[in-house]
């Protein structure tokens, strides 16, 4: 199996043509317009998603993210401990990826946006000098994650790659949508401005997509995986109407909740 590898398709590498700056501060390159992506003082590989947003970007060998991972973890206990490896259809900055892999799962992120790939591309590549055993569990797809359920396709076929035998049948799917806005909250977290931004010029409504989300959830669920989890506000309503589509389990935690949607006869759909 490929582990620590990363896939492209052509097609969704061409939506989205990258902007990057490896030195904005250079007098000889002209302003580059937002979004855009540059070193920071760290070499790391960061993206400025609009004028006034501080740079972000994806890290795995950060020491602030490198706890984690145990069995009590929230994300932990929603994949369920009878997942050998989990597709990550909703990737974003690798976070939730990260502490499923520190918790001895293979991982896949799958991320769509050619901008959060380059971000999640070059935290991996770092973290091979890190800790090259921790990279080996993760895997980096550029793809729509809607594609999942297409046996012969290109994420079906790098699940495989990197979960090895059974591949999706003995694995869990993650989701995690970008959250509907809240009206009476503090200011957001600097990465979720980020986001928002980055994903509102490709989207124009900054990566939240009710019908979207919903076409995602049916595909994770007719992939055949042994379960597919969906992080939520606590509050929010489910992606799908339960008359459609019910969870099995709902897990909640004291600021989000997992739903848990288990292929029936696959004993995935137990409390942990």
């Amino acid at each position: 199996p490929l582990r620590g590898a990363v896939w492209r398709t052509k097609a969704t590498a061409a939506a989205a043509p990258l902007r990057c700056c490896s030195s904005p501060t250079s007098p000889d390159l002209a302003p580059s317009p937002f979004p855009r992506l540059e070193r920071d003082g760290r070499g790391r590989l960061s993206l400025v998603a609009a004028q006034g947003l501080a740079p972000v970007c994806a890290d795995f060998a950060d020491s602030r993210r490198g706890r984690g991972g145990g069995p009590t973890e929230a994300v932990v206990r929603a994949v369920g401990p009878r997942a050998r490896g989990v597709v990550d259809l909703t990737a974003g900055l690798g976070r939730d990826a990260l502490v499923l892999a520190r918790s001895g799962r293979r991982v896949l992120m799958v991320e769509r946006n050619p901008l959060l790939h380059a971000l999640l591309e070059d935290a991996l590549t770092r973290l091979r000098t890190e800790d090259a055993r921790l990279a080996s569990r993760l895997g980096l797809l550029l793809a729509d994650g809607r594609g999942v359920a297409n046996a012969g396709g290109l994420v079906a076929s790098a699940a495989a790659s990197l979960l090895g035998a059974g591949g999706l049948e003995d694995a869990a799917v993650y989701i995690d949508c970008m959250f509907p806005p809240r009206r009476k909250s503090a200011l957001v977290k600097k990465d979720m401005q980020a986001l928002h931004a980055v994903l509102r010029t490709q989207d124009g409504q900054g990566g939240f997509d009710p019908e979207g989300d919903a076409e995602l959830l049916h595909a994770a669920c007719a992939a055949g995986a042994a379960r597919v989890v969906v992080k939520r506000p606590l509050a929010a309503e489910a992606l799908v109407p339960a008359s459609a589509l019910a969870p099995t389990v709902v897990l909640r935690g004291r600021a989000y909740r997992f739903d848990v949607y288990a292929r029936p006869g696959s004993g995935a759909g137990t409390r942990n």
